[in-house]
């Protein structure tokens, strides 16, 4: 497994980016599966993701802003916060909840569904030493514990 991980405290979407991953090795080296991505809301979304997707155009970006960004070395505010994980024994799927404020049991029930078809696992199969399910939740929508339960409901011990 190969991980890496930049940051920058530069305002400019692009720019922080760049500055990111400046000291990752090229794309003949590593080419990663996921890029997860934590910025301030002094970084514009669209943009970041926009960029990711330019640097890294096979890997799944996912990400979300935050109130305060951790790197393995620091906590950081107002910055950007990159991580790139490429291993041959991972695999990712992802699934976007449009609106928290609506969501319900139901709601997670599909998106677990969804989430178990993508990975290609049937949910007699999961083992916790094995799955694990990263949610990124915008705090500030409200509705977030709800899901959180919701989701937690359908996961188990996963």
């Amino acid at each position: 497994m190969q991980v890496f991980e930049g940051s920058s405290s530069l305002s400019k979407s692009k720019k922080a980016v760049a500055e990111a991953i400046h000291d990752w090795p090229g794309k003949s080296v590593f080419s990663p599966d996921i890029v997860l991505a934590f910025h301030s809301t002094a970084q514009n979304s669209n943009e970041i993701a926009s960029e990711l997707v330019k640097h890294f155009p096979d890997a799944l970006s996912i990400g979300c802003t935050t109130a305060g960004e951790w790197t393995s070395c620091s906590y950081q505010n107002g910055s950007v916060v990159l991580l790139a994980i490429a291993s041959d024994k991972i695999r990712w799927t992802h699934r976007v909840v449009q609106s928290l404020a609506d969501f319900s049991e139901h709601n997670a029930h599909d998106v677990f569904n969804q989430l178990l078809k993508g990975m290609q696992i049937d949910r007699s199969d999961l083992r916790t030493d094995r799955q694990v399910c990263i949610g990124l939740i915008d705090g500030i929508a409200g509705g977030d514990g709800r899901a959180v339960a919701a989701m937690a409901s359908q996961l188990g011990n996963v």
